[in-house]
């Protein structure tokens, strides 16, 4: 019996380096995929339509997967490093297919954006983040 036991303590501390390695293997390539599949690239600058209170921003999809207005998880209007309080935000249509471009809207107060005044906007999801400036 004396030398079974370091045969069956090694089995099950294979066993168990096993089970953890695929485990960690299933969660990396779950968040490889995540971050790969929401993929986006801001084309041309911003343009801003301040009578409107809005700001247009053309995304194009590089993902794997096609990109909603929910895939995008940080949308930021600021000036002078105050961030202003948007009312809506979204794609214009409903969703961009990978390998194409689309608008993505965000609005703000009428009042909030004025004429010849620069503006950050910060759009993310959860593989990229782009920041980009919009002289209105």
């Amino acid at each position: 019996m004396r030398g079974i036991a370091p045969v069956i303590a090694s089995i099950l501390l294979l066993m168990i380096t096993l089970a953890l390695a695929g485990t960690a293997w299933l969660f990396f390539s779950g968040y490889m995929s995540t971050m790969v599949s929401s993929n986006f690239q801001i084309v041309g600058s911003p343009i801003c339509l301040y009578e409107d209170g809005r700001i247009e921003v053309t995304v194009s999809n590089v993902g794997t997967a096609t990109l909603t207005s929910e895939d995008f998880v940080q949308v930021t209007v600021a000036s002078g490093g105050q961030a202003l309080t948007i009312t809506g935000k979204g794609l214009i249509n409903d969703s961009i297919q990978p390998g194409q471009a689309g608008v993505f809207e965000i609005n703000v107060s009428k009042n909030l954006l004025e004429a010849g005044k620069t503006y950050t906007v910060t759009l993310a999801t959860a593989s990229a983040s782009y920041t980009q400036s919009v002289t209105c």
